[in-house]
């Protein structure tokens, strides 16, 4: 999308472009428009913004040593050890195959 914006292309040619290459619902126009105001606004970067969603590596490491210290410590506890939200700790016992 970058080389498409510095070549002057629309959203809507940039996002045809891409679908023709990569297959169809690749990605939308909508999305293309996202990323073409914010490099209007001059943000170019392309790398990933720690963010909502992301998961912190370090936590599984510390979550699988409490799984394997106290395997029936339930979530809650786990995410008050380890001060964080339980939804944090549910989706990151589910990355490590724990039910």
């Amino acid at each position: 999308m970058l080389f498409a914006f510095k070549k002057g292309e629309s959203a809507v040619d940039t996002a045809k472009n891409i679908c023709s290459v990569y297959g169809q619902d690749t990605i939308s126009v909508r999305v293309c428009q996202i990323w073409l105001k914010m490099f209007i606004n001059g943000n170019e970067s392309l790398e990933d913004k720690e963010g909502r969603g992301r998961k912190s590596p370090d936590i599984n490491d510390s979550l699988s040593e409490l799984v394997s210290s106290d395997p029936f410590m339930s979530s809650r506890e786990m995410a008050e050890t380890l001060h964080t939200s339980n939804t944090k700790i549910l989706s990151h016992l589910r990355d490590l195959g724990k039910t």
